[in-house]
């Protein structure tokens, strides 16, 4: 009979969940980037996920799901909205739906009007959007399974993943290509491991604050790592004005403000031991080498986001010119929706002659609005929850005092402020790797709860 010793059994409980989500977290760089469920990567992904979460029950390991009951239940509330929608209803209940008029005289013509028919009008594509919740769900699997996992340990993991695609992204900015099968990459643009320009940038932005974070924790001196940080995010920040994304620019300001806010107790308990004039001298210093590194990158012509600011009209973007249609596609549909994974089928059968183009209009640019034409009041339910857990949480994580706990629980409450404010004008939490994000920010912003509770049992 062999016999574990206690290191071997800290190593198994410990240790097994780390190397498991490093392991999805690398199928996810290679393959999650995409948010298209026709691409290659979706597959893979997926497999992986539940192979994580197999392997995790199999290695026997503890899960300490109480802790983060909040993001979970967020998971599973949407996973039952969704199946939902899947279930077949009779075809009489259906035809009373909203914005089911034209597809039912269509079966009634063809005969086929007995036939029952679930909710979402694409099935296919709400039954993808239910897979994908396998992503998010296999990151809180692993990281309910290890406390360490949570907290600091993950963190230069994340930053790292954040510096391989800002490389990925220098190579095509330089003129490589880097054709990945995995994804539907467009060629001549600067997304790393992206599909999508947009997508890069929120993630490059995303890495400002995760880069502080681990640069200045409030439990150890800077030192190497303060300066180690500083220089990864200058070239993230020059990074996300090379992606040519116009929303980037807008969320990297946030980025740098919310790190800045992140560090600044480290920052004023430095200043404090410090002559009066390095502080003000040093942020100078770094914001005269952002300001100076902008202008060359400009002057080179390098700073394509800038460019597109300025040269295109905002009249000529086809999300503006298509909102109106949007706008009316929510009342069409409300309160049901016409089902997640459906905007492309029915925005075909209304969309207007002045946005049509020889590229088609996938998502509507605006997650939120997107999520009220398909999921209609139930979603918007759940968001509105969501929300109000998230502000919660961020109060609190805010207002305490700048312990470890706190300082992850405001990494990760930035971070999941950046995706929201993405989501304004894009679909970024549509993509693998970036529900993975969102899944290892929600289990930093609870930490601060769950250790609270530790102390008050």
């Amino acid at each position: 009979m062999t016999k574990h010793t206690p290191s071997a059994k800290r190593i198994r409980s410990a240790g097994a969940p780390f190397f498991v989500m490093i392991a999805l977290f690398a199928v996810l760089c290679l393959a999650g980037g995409a948010s298209k469920a026709n691409t290659l990567g979706q597959g893979f992904v997926r497999a992986a996920s539940f192979l994580a979460v197999a392997g995790l029950l199999l290695a026997r390991v503890k899960f300490n799901v109480r802790e983060l009951r909040a993001p979970f239940l967020i998971i599973a509330i949407a996973a039952l909205l969704v199946a939902l929608q899947i279930v077949p209803i009779p075809f009489s209940l259906w035809t009373k739906l909203p914005g089911r008029e034209l597809i039912s005289s269509v079966t009634a013509a063809v005969g086929l009007s007995e036939i029952s028919r679930p909710i979402a009008i694409v099935p296919d594509g709400a039954l993808n959007a239910l897979l994908s919740l396998s992503v998010p769900f296999a990151v809180l699997v692993g990281m309910s399974a290890s406390p360490a996992t949570r907290e600091s340990r993950f963190l230069p993991i994340m930053i790292a993943i954040v510096c391989v695609s800002a490389l990925c992204g220098l190579i095509q900015l330089s003129g490589g290509i880097i054709d990945n099968p995995f994804i539907n990459s467009t060629r001549g643009q600067a997304a790393g491991l992206f599909a999508n320009r947009n997508h890069q940038a929120l993630f490059l932005a995303v890495g400002v604050p995760l880069t502080l974070a681990w640069g200045y924790a409030p439990s150890q001196r800077p030192g190497w790592r303060g300066w180690t940080a500083l220089g990864i995010v200058l070239l993230l920040s020059l990074m996300v004005i090379g992606t040519g994304s116009r929303a980037g620019l807008g969320l990297l300001a946030v980025g740098l403000v919310g790190g800045g806010l992140l560090v600044w107790p480290t920052i004023a308990g430095m200043a404090r031991r410090a002559p009066r004039w390095v502080l003000p001298t040093g942020v100078l210093l770094v914001l005269t080498v952002l300001i100076v590194l902008l202008l060359v990158s400009v002057d080179f012509g390098r700073a394509e986001a800038i460019d597109r600011l300025l040269d295109e009209e905002v009249g000529a973007d086809m999300r503006s010119r298509a909102f109106p249609t949007l706008i009316s596609m929510i009342m069409q549909y409300f309160p049901v929706g016409s089902g997640l994974g459906s905007f492309d089928s029915v925005f075909r059968m209304v969309e207007p002659f002045n946005v049509l183009k020889p590229t088609y209009f996938n998502h509507a640019h605006n997650d939120y609005i997107e999520l009220l034409i398909e999921g209609g009041l139930p979603f918007v339910a759940l968001l509105a929850g969501a929300l109000v857990w998230f502000f919660t949480a961020s109060w609190r994580a805010w207002r305490s005092s700048a312990t470890g706990e706190a300082h992850i629980a405001r990494t990760g409450s930035v971070i999941i402020l950046l995706v929201l404010l993405a989501s304004i004008a894009d679909y970024p939490a549509r993509t693998p790797l970036i529900m993975a994000v969102l899944a290892v920010s929600a289990t930093w912003l609870c930490s601060l709860r769950a250790n609270a509770e530790k102390h008050n049992i």
